[in-house]
């Protein structure tokens, strides 16, 4: 089955930054933080978004004058029979971002959740 672009943008650059986190443990003797590893990846890919798909025209336009709003009920779908599914999430407050995320298997059972202050933040980095 074909990933989607995201999932494999996602992919890479969770695994690229474990990688840089790997040879900074083997070759300047930090410790492997998971959850730092996580937060690294996920600012990376809402930095590389923001540099690459954003116009000068978008980016002097500015926010939108009337602000969207959007109430829709989402519910979680399991994936296919032994496999697992990583939902993340962030949110915005005060100018504050946090995220977090849960591993599921097939039945909806919780293997490993997560989750994290950014600080001073966008939601970009917050929803990326």
């Amino acid at each position: 089955k074909k990933l989607d672009s995201k999932i494999m943008q996602r992919l890479s650059f969770l695994l690229w930054s474990i990688w840089k986190a790997r040879n900074a443990a083997i070759f300047q003797n930090e410790i492997f933080n998971p959850m730092k590893c996580f937060i690294k990846a996920k600012r990376s890919r809402a930095e590389w978004s923001i540099r690459t798909c954003m116009s000068a025209d978008d980016f002097f336009q500015g926010i939108p004058s009337t602000p969207i709003h959007s109430h829709k009920f989402i519910r979680w779908h399991s994936p296919n029979p032994h496999w697992f599914k990583l939902n993340f999430d962030g949110s915005l407050q005060n100018s504050s971002a946090a995220g977090g995320f849960i591993l599921r298997d097939w039945r909806g059972a919780s293997l490993l959740t997560g989750a994290s202050n950014y600080g001073a933040s966008s939601i970009i980095v917050a929803e990326a």
